[in-house]
């Protein structure tokens, strides 16, 4: 859904009139202060900051029973690929074994450094020797569960790291095939344990959504019908493609795929849906293969694909011109020269949120309310997924952080679409807030900026995970404050 300039500006405009009609905005607020924000809207052509999204580069971890030691992966986006097969007996010559503590403080160090450094991993563990993809060696489903159960307590936490935990375990290189462990009943057992010993905000993928239809115990043939609610069991269970685009059906991941992908275009709003691309099937003739992901991955709403795997396809995509819908990349904008379809895949991929134009209030007295009103289109394919906060921040000579999203609201105050997980794909929002000044702020100056992020910390770097908005303004991110600037406000000590 897209909205025009002119009927956004209206909005913005006659909000603080609604309040003032209904009685929220108190007689002390000025409505002639509310100005329009003079931000440039305009999208960026640089992917930005965040690591929760985007292209992949895979990771790899072997654990011996001992003598593990931290990993260390610096780049925004990792798929941890987890070689647990010194833990079965068929593999080891021994017996079956549990996760020693040995591992688990190795994998808790490098979930932690991960972390703050503000990085993001997507995990799948096997019983693949060296993820060779050759022969596999699981142990029986009842010490597969423990190693699940110990995993997942570490998980817990680092868990704003993980974008999520493919289910994995059993098959070659943890993609659930080429074993006789991989049988429904087995696969759904599995899948059901991840979803009872994971934190509620790590999100459980699966290869195909027949495993979904196996774990909840519903008919495939009628899952274009399932409709997971907000807080139900299987509400965060997403997909990880390693066929995309393989075949006609993504090599074996749909059985009819127009109704699967109907159903995960619903269910991934609320999860995350990512993989490999490994070939070029379904794309028309004379189409880019950009212009046929521009349909594809708004549907599924695609979040991260592996950068090192099928080059040819991405070289490709670096020397088309990119040719789909959007005037931005195809040079019809007249703001930037038209793109290739990598730079529109790689930038697309997950959210991307973009401060279209706000309104403020400009001048606020002391113990009073101001009112902060933005439009914030998501242009990417997805959504934030994992439960992040909106804060404003109010920069001075002091400096003043205030909590909007688990606000207790005093009366008269006022909030609306503070949730970024509902700010969706492919649309507009408004995000409003009339709250009360800090009672200790001073009379100032302040720079207002909007923060999204799991929290605010006061360490260095990006362990909050901030979200830095799409705008070609390079002012706009505050690099030490991990916010995005809206405007000024001016605080003063008597009534307006």
């Amino acid at each position: 859904m897209r909205t025009n300039f002119l009927s956004n500006i209206v909005l913005l405009l006659v909000m603080p009139l609604f309040l003032a009609r209904f009685g929220i905005l108190d007689s002390n607020s000025s409505i002639r202060s509310m100005s329009v924000c003079e931000i440039d809207g305009t999208e960026s052509m640089d992917e930005g900051i965040n690591t929760d999204r985007g292209f992949y580069t895979p990771g790899f971890i072997r654990f011996s029973v001992t003598g593990n030691v931290p990993a260390y992966f610096d780049r925004k986006l990792t798929q941890l690929r987890i070689d647990l097969s010194n833990f079965s007996g068929s593999y080891n010559g021994e017996k079956d074994k549990l996760i020693t503590g040995n591992v688990l403080y190795a994998f808790e160090k490098t979930l932690g450094y991960l972390e703050k450094k503000g990085y993001s991993v997507v995990i799948r563990f096997a019983y693949d020797p060296w993820y060779s993809g050759q022969e596999v060696y699981e142990p029986p489903l009842d010490i597969i569960k423990k190693h699940q159960e110990q995993l997942a307590s570490v998980i817990a936490l680092h868990q704003n790291a993980v974008i999520g935990v493919e289910t994995g375990l059993i098959g070659k290189w943890g993609e659930l095939h080429g074993t006789v462990m991989a049988t429904p009943d087995n696969i759904a057992a599995i899948i059901n344990q991840w979803v009872d010993v994971l934190p509620e905000t790590v999100p459980v993928l699966v290869r195909t959504p027949s495993q979904y239809t196996w774990a909840k115990g519903i008919n495939i043939n009628e899952i274009d019908l399932d409709i997971n609610e907000e807080g139900g069991r299987y509400y965060r269970v997403g997909l990880y493609n390693d066929g995309y685009m393989g075949t006609w059906n993504d090599t074996g991941t749909y059985v009819d795929r127009e109704k699967e992908v109907s159903w995960l275009s619903e269910q991934i709003r609320h999860s995350v849906f990512g993989g490999e691309l490994i070939g070029t099937a379904g794309i028309a003739e004379g189409e880019s293969i950009a212009a046929f992901l521009e349909k594809e991955a708004f549907r599924t709403h695609t979040t991260y694909l592996n950068s090192q795997w099928m080059y040819s396809i991405y070289a490709t995509m670096q020397s088309e011109a990119y040719n789909g819908k959007d005037p931005l990349y195809n040079g019809k904008s007249g703001i930037y020269p038209v793109q290739t379809g990598y730079d529109y895949l790689k930038n697309h991929l997950g959210y991307r949120l973009i401060l279209r134009r706000a309104s403020i209030t400009k001048k606020v007295p002391l113990y009073n309310k101001f009112l902060l009103n933005a439009e914030i289109e998501n242009v990417g394919f997805a959504n934030v997924v994992k439960p992040k906060k909106v804060f404003i921040i109010l920069k001075g000579e002091n400096t003043y952080k205030i909590p909007i999203t688990d606000r207790m609201l005093t009366i008269g105050e006022y909030v609306s679409n503070a949730d970024p997980t509902k700010w969706e794909s492919g649309t507009k929002t408004i995000f409003s807030c009339f709250i009360d000044l800090p009672d200790n702020i001073v009379p100032d100056t302040y720079k207002v900026y909007l923060k999204v992020a799991y929290d605010i910390k006061d360490d260095s770097g990006y362990s909050d995970y901030p979200v830095q908005f799409a705008n070609a303004d390079e002012n706009i991110w505050d690099n030490e404050l991990g916010a995005n600037y809206v405007d000024d406000i001016k605080v003063v000590d008597y009534n307006i």
